[in-house]
């Protein structure tokens, strides 16, 4: 696997919509975009930061060198 200078270079987006009404507004969900593609959408606030914290672990956990069978 090659290694690419940004995630721009990968086509990989994200965008953040919240949806006003004439009283009310909703919390920001978020959609992760693939080549112009969903791959994930509406992820809350909460499931964005799971994701990270996923994604966090799986660099520490490689850059440690650890073997998983």
């Amino acid at each position: 696997m090659s290694k690419r200078s940004s995630v721009a270079d990968c086509n990989i987006f994200v965008s953040a919509e919240c949806k006003y009404s004439g009283t009310d507004k909703s919390p920001y969900l978020y959609n992760v975009y693939h080549d112009g593609e969903y791959e994930m959408e509406s992820l809350t606030a909460d499931e964005v930061r799971e994701l990270i914290e996923c994604l966090q672990h799986a660099l520490a956990e490689n850059e440690k060198g650890v073997k998983h069978e």
